[in-house]
């Protein structure tokens, strides 16, 4: 159809897909990849009398550069490129989230979590004594709001976030549930039935068996809910961890050395990541044989990419010649990516080769100092690879802004909320492709930041179920210190602080100090600002 046409374009017909599909195939074999009995345009046999075939045939030869921007497979993705569910423009960032973060994900945790407790009371009911009810669906999203909340305002441990103390209390953790019952879920939060594991040297043993299924499904809603554009990136991720742990990784050049690798397959422009995997490392203590090539092929599978034309980043650790030559005939894709240069089946004369060159911008300085955006000669391949491999670190970056990363002696926890904030990711990425959800007119697009806190107080939904005094209330008169609003001043005159003197007096501090200051109302000098904030504040402060 010609461009001055007014008729609506419906598409291309079957007949037409399957004709360009056949001057595709034609232009294979025309470059000698393909079928080794076709003939070139002169009808002379790419096979010579002995039947080998020749070296310009090889697919490394003066038509190479067709080779090398990956030939034009047909892009035919599973169905429209972006999210699959389109969600009324009422919808909440928490609505997005919940998308990948099933109710049935939901109800998996608390099952396994409830019968990992209820066997630890059983086993070891010294250890074990204080009560335990299972946590109810409405308290399980008000625990995983405040661990998000966790990895926004940071503190020193989980106990500080219920401190009294005037420099680090924050109130509202208290208000939406109790510091005991919220250690206690951490404590026995769990993602499998441990008594069904299976040992070392059953057949079905898995060193991933405790994280294997939520792993499963967490991927799985991750592939179902997003359809990615046509350019992706395969990289890894890492996990921080130091405890012991025999697939531990070390990786001196990257930001986190020591930790949990995992593999995982992103779109390239927005980072979204539709699967990822943890590396579970060597069998029996032997490098597994072309693990790079599974990988790859393991991740485009598990995404559901195969055969539909998609164009896949890696770096120099996953390409390989047989790697690409296999994902272009058998999985109807094709690859870029930094090689090394002593890769096992690599033709010399590639690296004399001159490839099409194409154009980059950077900011150049000038004589006068001042930077200019210019662009520069790049071969057309390195651009590409410059602009589509950085999905996976784009997702990284993101999940590590606000991860949960307090300490636990449990490795399986480190993933699962390694994992969440992953989804979060992708449920922020799916919230800004939403056509119902799009900045008005001169106003930014929603940060991540802002999302995340949406997604806490979502989760959270005015959940209670803190420190709420129940019963009849007392009838024991309360010190005005400790109700009314009180300021600090000055005596004039320096005398014992009132604090220091009665805890040392109570053999409760070796040491008192003196001060002009304290609280002019009550006629207590007092050290400022601690003894001034616990006279007001603790009822027995000595």
């Amino acid at each position: 159809m010609s461009e001055s046409s007014d008729e609506e374009f419906d598409g291309f017909s079957q007949n037409e897909v399957d004709a360009a599909a056949q001057r595709y195939n034609d232009r294979l074999a025309q470059i000698g990849i393909g079928e080794l009995d076709v003939v070139d345009s002169e009808n002379e046999p790419l096979v010579d009398e002995a039947g080998d075939r020749p070296a310009e045939a090889d697919g490394w030869h003066e038509n190479f550069n067709y080779y090398e921007r990956g030939l034009p497979h047909i892009f035919l993705p599973r169905g429209n490129t972006g999210p699959t569910t389109v969600l009324d423009p009422d919808k909440e960032p928490v609505d997005f989230f919940s998308l990948l973060f099933t109710n049935a994900i939901l109800q998996y945790i608390i099952q396994e979590t409830d019968r990992y407790a209820n066997k630890q009371i059983r086993d070891h009911p010294d250890e074990n004594k204080s009560p335990w009810v299972t946590p109810t669906v409405e308290e399980m999203k008000a625990f995983l709001g405040l661990c998000f909340l966790m990895g926004i305002n940071v503190k020193p441990d989980i106990k500080s976030y219920w401190s009294t103390d005037v420099m680090l209390e924050t109130p509202y953790f208290s208000k939406v549930m109790k510091r005991d019952r919220y250690m206690q879920i951490m404590r026995y939060i769990h993602f499998s039935n441990s008594e069904q594991a299976p040992q070392p040297g059953d057949p079905n043993y898995s060193k991933l068996y405790k994280i294997e299924s939520l792993m499963n499904m967490f991927t799985d809603s991750m592939v179902n809910q997003y359809i990615p554009k046509r350019q992706l990136s395969v990289d890894e991720v890492m996990v921080p961890w130091k405890g012991r742990l025999s697939f531990k990784q070390y990786m001196p050049a990257k930001p986190t050395k020591w930790g949990i690798k995992m593999w995982a397959i992103a779109e390239a422009n927005t980072g979204y990541v539709s699967f990822c995997q943890v590396y579970s490392g060597r069998i029996n203590g032997v490098a597994a044989h072309g693990l790079a090539n599974r990988v790859v092929k393991n991740c485009i599978e598990k995404a559901n990419v195969i055969g539909q034309g998609y164009h896949i980043y890696m770096d120099n650790y996953f390409t390989s010649p047989t790697l690409f030559t296999d994902l272009f005939e058998h999985f109807n894709t094709a690859a870029c990516g930094t090689v090394r240069i002593n890769r096992r089946e690599l033709p010399k004369d590639i690296m004399k080769k001159n490839p099409e060159v194409g154009a980059v911008q950077r900011n150049v300085q000038q004589a006068d100092g001042i930077f200019q955006r210019q662009e520069i000669p790049c071969p057309q391949m390195i651009s590409d690879y410059t602009q589509y491999m950085g999905g996976v670190d784009r997702a990284d970056q993101y999940i590590q802004y606000y991860v949960f990363q307090h300490k636990t002696l449990k490795w399986p926890k480190r993933i699962f909320f390694t994992m969440i904030e992953m989804l979060k990711f992708d449920a922020f990425r799916l919230f800004l492709a939403s056509p119902h959800h799009q900045p008005g007119p001169g106003k930014r697009p929603t940060t991540f930041l802002k999302f995340s806190k949406a997604v806490a107080a979502g989760l959270i939904a005015g959940y209670t179920g803190g420190s709420v005094r129940k019963g009849r209330p007392s009838l024991v008169p309360v010190d005005d210190r400790l109700t009314q609003r009180h300021l600090p001043g000055s005596f004039g005159n320096k005398s014992w602080c009132h604090v220091c003197h009665m805890r040392v007096k109570n053999n409760q501090q070796d040491t008192r100090r003196q001060t002009k200051f304290g609280c002019l109302d009550c006629g207590k000098h007092l050290c400022l600002p601690e003894c001034f904030t616990v006279f007001h504040s603790v009822k027995n402060y000595c």
